[in-house]
Formats: structure tokens, C-alpha cells, sequence
């Protein structure tokens, strides 16, 4: 790939850290909200704006000015509090990272990951619902599981989990205490 990439880093130390790290990106010492800084560096003509600080109000605002001044850019914005999410989505902000939910999807991979290695069980698939307040997960129960030929009743499962069906072979089953 032919890309340029700029980095505004407000911290003196962390932009040197920044340019010998990464030599081949243009990394400037300035603030990020700085719209003539910000038009300088070539945001009319950018192809992808990402706005990182560590302020979500300053993310959205910087998203929303990039758009302003070039409509075509795909702007990328971290966004950590996830109150505002459905006034978030009615603005013109591309992409939206909410690293409460990257980190917890990495954790959850990396355990059901490690569970499936033991020999327990295998996750077949993970859907978040319900404005991300509910995880559907489909898996399969294999022949050295410790839930083999025990009850439902019997198995001490988590608090606030419910067993949609079982599928053994082409039969679903709505699953009872004594399945």
C-alpha cells in the first residue's frame, strides 16, 4: 500500500516516541483540535480522519468538523461512554469504536477460546443483542464435556443464563430441568 499517514500528538515525549517508532509516518507535536493545525496537515484532502483523544466530546466534535470541511472522508471516532450511543448513530460520523466493547469481545474470545482447547465446549458463534446487554451463544457440547449425561437441573450454571433449545442431530429441543 501507497498510504501517508499523519499523527498530532499533543505530548512532546510521546510524539518523539512516535516518530522513532514509527519512521515512515509523518507524526507532528501539536493539539488535534486545532482547526488550522488540523487544515494544515491536509484534512481537506484526506482520505480517513481518526479522532483518539481521550475526550469523547472532542471526538465527536473533531469527526463532525472533518466532515464539514470534506464530506468524502471516512472519519473513525473513539467514543469510551456508551450512554449516548443512539444520538451518536443519528450523526455523520462513519465509524464509532467503543473500547468497552473491543475489550470485552477480545477477553470473551480468549476465554471461550482457552475453554474450547480443554476439551470443553465449542463455540460455534457469539451474537451481542439487545443494544449490546445480551450475548446469544451457540456451542457445541462434545463427548469429553463434563455436561454429558447430566441433567439441566443438575449443572450449576451462572446467574441470569438461559437455555434457548438443544439440537441433537435434525431435533430441537426446548430444553426442560430433566433434558
Amino acid at each position: 500500500f501507497n498510504v501517508s499517514a499523519t499523527i498530532v500528538e499533543k505530548d512532546l515525549n510521546t510524539a518523539l516516541e512516535l516518530s522513532y517508532k514509527l519512521p515512515h509516518v509523518n507524526v507532528v507535536h501539536g493539539d488535534g483540535t486545532n482547526r488550522s493545525l488540523l487544515l494544515e496537515e491536509g484534512l481537506k484532502t484526506a482520505d480517513a480522519f481518526l479522532c483518539l483523544t481521550g475526550i469523547d466530546e472532542e471526538n465527536i466534535v473533531l469527526s463532525l468538523f472533518a466532515k464539514s470541511v470534506n464530506p468524502k472522508i471516512k472519519t473513525i471516532t473513539k467514543v469510551n461512554h456508551t450512554l449516548f450511543r443512539e444520538v451518536i448513530k443519528t450523526l455523520d460520523i462513519d465509524s464509532v469504536v467503543y473500547p468497552k466493547f473491543t475489550t470485552a469481545g477480545i477477553i470473551l474470545k480468549h476465554v471461550r477460546s482457552k475453554a474450547s482447547r480443554h476439551g470443553e465446549n465449542e463455540v460455534q458463534k457469539i451474537t451481542r443483542i439487545i443494544n449490546n446487554k445480551v450475548e446469544a451463544v451457540e456451542f457445541t457440547v462434545t463427548e469429553d464435556s463434563k455436561l454429558i449425561n447430566k441433567p439441566l437441573y443438575e449443572l450449576s450454571l451462572r446467574p441470569n443464563i438461559l437455555l434457548g433449545s438443544i439440537t441433537r442431530g435434525n431435533e430441537v429441543i426446548i430444553p426442560r430441568g430433566s433434558d
